[in-house]
Order: C-alpha cells, then sequence, then structure tokens
C-alpha cells in the first residue's frame, strides 16, 4: 500500500506535468517555439522557465496591444 506522502508525491508530479503541458500549448498557440536563448519550449524545460517565458511571452502582447492606435 503506497503512504500518503507517496501519494502526494504522484499527485503533484502529474500536476506539474498538466501545467507544463498548458504552458507550452499555450507558448506554440503564441509562436512561440524557441526561447530567445535557444532552448526550445518542448526539450523538458522546467516549470519555473516555462512560467516565466509565458509570463514575458503575454506582457509582450499586452505591451504591444496598448501601443497599437
Amino acid at each position: 500500500m503506497q503512504s500518503v506522502t507517496e501519494i502526494g508525491n504522484k499527485m503533484k508530479e502529474s500536476e506539474t506535468r498538466a501545467r507544463k503541458g498548458f504552458l507550452i500549448n499555450q507558448l506554440n498557440k503564441m509562436g512561440i517555439y524557441q526561447l530567445e536563448d535557444g532552448r526550445k519550449v518542448d526539450d523538458g524545460l522546467s516549470l519555473y522557465t516555462l512560467e516565466w517565458s509565458h509570463i514575458q511571452e503575454k506582457s509582450k502582447a499586452a505591451k504591444a496591444y496598448g501601443e497599437s492606435p
């Protein structure tokens, strides 16, 4: 039988994979397949890196939208 800790860890891993998949999908929808440093979005980047890249791209899009005449 699995311990509560093992079950909790598996749930965290599952949630992390799901969030990474979501962020990769969102970046791809924005046309981002590669980061500025050359790493591919779907090449096993950390959740932190994907979150930060997503925030940066959303910020760029918002700024560009606000600058439109």
